[in-house]
């Protein structure tokens, strides 16, 4: 994290970020910052002071709540984990930088780390096993696949070689030669196999003891761990159903803006054969890339006209 927010201080490590001694830290960390910023009187704030006060809060207490649940004993799964992302990473085209041999260096470091998070992940699938937290087969025969892709045996048909094979002229030659060695040993010794024992273990142990349902709420304290992440997750107090209904109302609203567009166009047939109508229609498409991109840019022009109606403060920065 901070390396993705320009914060270079921490780039040789790579966090064992499930591990009982990470977690009690993380705790004991959010715990103190809680106890910090409640003997802060919201009383004598106003304005954006209070506001980051109450976002502050608001954000350490669903941290600490989150505890409560054994989300560590589900480190991997393949919409989002650690073995995805630390291959964006070292492929030089994430957030760690690779300007400079301290930059190449960093990674190596944190190449250790990785191994042991894998490690530590094998160990916590395992004790889910035991504890009925276990993820569905679905999502695990899907990880199967990302794993096998980057656990290759050869370091220069890695992701991870990338960086190697464009290593930056103003790295001197000297270190060019022991960079390049450094990185064919890791790689082939720790950084790889490491993949392959996550994959290996996924494929031969966990999946012929993953569960065929796919609901959160069935597993152990599913439901009010299922609760918890619709708060987390929408900041609000709804509770799962309340949000299922107000989709199921979103739903009927839009197609009910659908119907009436159909109307307005005069077809008389259903939703779904006006949409097949739609599709077939040239009208309805660019053929040319040029007038796509100013359609594009005529939406955007309507945004930039808007946004001062809606936000008193806009970011610098352009969309493009």
């Amino acid at each position: 994290t901070a390396t993705s927010q320009g914060d270079h201080r921490f780039d040789a490590r790579f966090g064992d970020y499930v591990s009982p001694s990470w977690m009690a830290d993380w705790l004991a960390i959010e715990q103190e910052a809680l106890a910090a910023v409640r003997t802060v009187d919201p009383a004598k704030l106003d304005g954006e002071d209070l506001l980051t006060y109450e976002s502050f809060m608001y954000g350490r207490e669903i941290a600490v709540e989150e505890f409560r649940y054994p989300s560590e004993l589900l480190p991997v799964h393949q919409f989002s984990g650690l073995h995805t992302y630390f291959a964006v990473l070292g492929s030089g085209k994430g957030a760690h930088p690779f300007r400079t041999t301290q930059d190449y260096d960093n990674f190596l470091g944190r190449m250790d780390g990785f191994v042991e998070w894998v490690d530590q992940s094998i160990n916590n699938l395992r004790s889910g096993l035991a504890k009925g937290v276990v993820l569905p087969r679905v999502a695990v025969e899907r990880t199967i696949p990302q794993l096998a892709v980057l656990a290759v045996k050869d370091p220069k048909q890695s992701v991870f070689w990338q960086p190697i094979a464009s290593l930056p002229t103003t790295v001197s030659a000297a270190d060019r030669k022991r960079l390049t060695g450094a990185y064919s040993e890791k790689l082939a010794t720790d950084v790889l196999p490491a993949y392959r024992r996550l994959h290996d273990y996924l494929k031969d142990e966990y999946l012929e003891h993953a569960r065929d349902t796919v609901a959160w709420s069935e597993l152990p304290n599913g439901a009010e761990w299922y609760a918890y992440l619709v708060r987390h997750h929408t900041t609000t107090s709804l509770t799962p159903d309340e949000v299922h209904e107000l989709g199921l109302k979103e739903v009927a609203r839009i197609r009910g803006e659908m119907e009436r567009v159909k109307n307005q166009l005069g077809y008389g047939g259903d939703l779904r054969s006006f949409f097949d109508t739609l599709r077939a229609d040239p009208a309805q498409h660019y053929t040319d890339p040029a007038e796509l991109l100013a359609g594009y840019q005529s939406i955007q022009a309507r945004v930039d006209v808007a946004m001062p109606l809606l936000f008193a403060r806009v970011p610098k920065a352009k969309f493009e």
